[in-house]
């Protein structure tokens, strides 16, 4: 990779471009994290018998929940930090 402070023969356009590369492995890396902790603390959680093949009806509606709670946390956590951002810049 390229020089963060100039040189090495590269474009401004070529390092943004690597930049943005890097940003979007990232949010994947961030993205696949969050999803295999959701799976796996939803599961630890809800999921309590392994006699069946399925998951019994309290089971699924104990995986639903957790699901739906979690995003709808995130979601407020998202809002509530853009809000904070946007008083951070008008300041």
């Amino acid at each position: 990779m390229s020089s963060w402070f100039g040189g090495g023969g590269t474009s401004n356009a070529q390092q943004e471009k690597e930049v943005m590369a890097m940003l979007q492995r990232k949010q994947m890396e961030d993205f696949i994290y969050m999803f295999n902790n959701l799976t796996s603390k939803c599961f630890d959680t809800c999921v309590n018998e392994f006699n069946k093949r399925t998951l019994q009806p309290q089971e699924k509606t104990c995986a639903e929940h957790c699901m739906n709670k979690f995003f709808k946390v995130s979601e407020r956590v998202g809002t509530r930090y853009a809000e904070y951002q946007k008083m951070q810049n008008n300041m």
